[in-house]
């Protein structure tokens, strides 16, 4: 393993590392944790906002679980409606954490 600063963790098929900055956000201000959802919807300027509950306090000392839950919700709106999303070029062009695609 790679020693980094955050935990690796698979997002949409690349080994991404991620801060664990929601956990140490909810451990800090003791609050349930909400995931916003911004859904286009037909027409022009049409959004829905949905929110998802993700966590509840207490949280365990150094605890990842929330941001675990943040990134397989956020890479399952990825998936279910790529459109929604600005992709910028060569998005996660490197191949896992250790180097550049073969």
């Amino acid at each position: 393993p790679v020693d980094t600063p955050g935990i690796v963790l698979s997002f949409l098929n690349t080994e991404t590392v991620f801060r664990p900055t929601p956990d140490r956000i909810a451990r800090a201000v003791k609050a349930r944790v909400y995931y916003l959802r911004l859904t286009r919807r037909p027409g022009i300027c049409r959004f829905r906002l949905d929110c998802e509950h993700l966590a509840d306090p207490p949280y365990a000392h150094r605890s990842t679980e929330v941001t675990r839950r943040y990134v397989r919700t956020l890479e399952a709106d990825f998936t279910e409606a790529p459109g929604d999303w600005l992709w910028g070029k060569r998005r996660w062009q490197h191949q896992g954490v250790g180097g550049p695609k073969a």
